[in-house]
């Protein structure tokens, strides 16, 4: 193990797996890191986690791994992005540690568009657009009623102008309502359950109350970032890295952002030596070089890359 990292784990706590996760959330990469996980060294891991999101059946096996795995339960630590299928992870967690620049994002759940064959969109934009075509309705209604009984000068009543505006607007919100598939609101509401019913399962007391509804519904954009002053509105133990864990979040990013820019994944358990990390096969073999003894070299299949991964 390189002496930089081999001293900097030392001082986050010999009884602490720390497992590096970088990429999109999916059932593959899940896999591997239940690999890491089957032969823990420690009673507790810190994830140190940067991903965009992904699919939120594999982001819930991933935490609750985490969860039966370590007895003492698991950190995550986030260094810049942790988005969406991302933030889900970080619910089951009993801490969470973000750096100056972290973020995270709500859990709006993405599906694909209609007659689409790529593209995704928010679940949150048709419960949104049902919400504003009701108010819509509502206020042609209350227009047509308040000039009725105003021009009318009291001669048409009450329940006449009532009558008569109703008409009016549902003559002139039906074309708009006639648009809308049931089906497709079903499916949406589907997939935004999935979301809620997850963090359910994993929330093991960081949540605040109301928190998770929150998250799902009250932000305005799937990008929206939730920095650490606001993710301590919605969870209870959120705190910035010690020392230790701030220079181990400097040291593994370069590694990380490699693997991101192209276009890879990357998931190695950094508390295991050379063969014990099953899912790896060693440690990461491109550390900075400041780290390094002159006479030291990693092997190169220590970390899991997968070209084919798109994020979501």
């Amino acid at each position: 193990m390189h002496p930089k990292l081999n001293e900097i784990l030392g001082r986050i706590g010999n009884g602490t797996d720390v497992i590096v996760y970088a990429g999109p959330i999916r059932e593959t990469l899940g896999n591997d890191l239940f690999k890491c996980c089957r032969r823990r060294e420690g009673k507790r891991a810190i994830l140190f986690l940067t991903t965009g999101g992904g699919d939120p059946h594999a982001a819930f096996r991933i935490a609750r791994c985490l969860q039966i795995r370590y007895e003492e339960g698991f950190s995550i630590l986030i260094n810049t992005f942790c988005k969406s299928a991302g933030t889900l992870v970080a619910i089951g967690a009993k801490e969470i540690i973000m750096s100056d620049m972290a973020e995270l994002g709500p859990l709006d759940v993405q599906i694909p568009k209609t007659n689409e064959l790529v593209a995704q969109t928010s679940g949150l934009e048709l419960s949104h657009a049902l919400a504003w075509i009701g108010d819509y309705a509502f206020s042609i209604f209350e227009q047509y009623f308040l000039q009725i009984a105003v021009r009318s000068g009291g001669q048409i009543s009450t329940a006449s102008a009532i009558q008569a505006a109703t008409k009016m607007a549902v003559g002139f919100m039906k074309p708009i309502y006639e648009q809308i598939d049931p089906m497709r609101i079903g499916e949406v509401d589907r997939a935004m359950k999935i979301a809620s019913d997850y963090g359910i399962r994993l929330n093991q007391g960081n949540l605040k109350e109301d928190a998770l509804d929150q998250l799902i519904s009250e932000y305005p954009d799937h990008n929206f970032v939730i920095d650490r002053g606001e993710a301590k509105e919605l969870f209870r133990n959120v705190r910035p890295p010690s020392d230790a864990e701030g220079e181990l979040a400097e040291l593994v990013q370069s590694l990380v952002e490699d693997a991101l820019e192209s276009g890879d994944s990357l998931i190695v358990n950094l508390s295991k030596n050379g063969e014990d990390n099953a899912a790896n096969g060693g440690e990461p073999d491109n550390l900075p070089e400041e780290t390094k003894q002159a006479d030291e070299a990693a092997p190169e299949d220590n970390v899991h890359r997968d070209d084919d991964e798109e994020d979501l």
